[in-house]
């Protein structure tokens, strides 16, 4: 209890889009396999590293009060959560770069 407030039903529905969202996410994404299996081995290692799953949830809020076909929801909430993940990549990406060229940083 936080502030004298109980989120108790907050964190069971926070843990219910976690649960909902990496389910469709494995489902989606491809398995470690043949000449692209690094690629998709990275894809996974990056998507399922962990975290709140925030966005997912409020996708899947957001559709439940209007009322849109929890299957389409949670579609759309893994979208949200690998272009999230996307953009975490590759903001990282850009700044090892210029740590990089800037200052002869590697981190290879």
């Amino acid at each position: 209890m936080a502030g004298g407030k109980d989120f108790t039903g907050l964190e069971e529905a926070m843990a219910a889009a976690v649960r909902q969202t990496d389910a469709e996410l494995e489902r989606l994404l491809p398995r470690p396999k043949g000449l692209h299996g690094r690629v998709h081995d990275a894809m996974r290692y990056a998507i399922f590293a962990g975290g709140k799953r925030l966005r997912p949830f409020l996708v899947l809020n957001s559709a439940a009060l209007f009322g849109v076909d929890p299957a389409h929801a949670v579609r759309v909430a893994a979208a949200v959560e690998a272009i999230h993940t996307y953009s975490l990549v590759h903001r990282s990406e850009e700044h090892t770069s210029e740590l990089q060229s800037r200052f002869g940083i590697s981190y290879a």
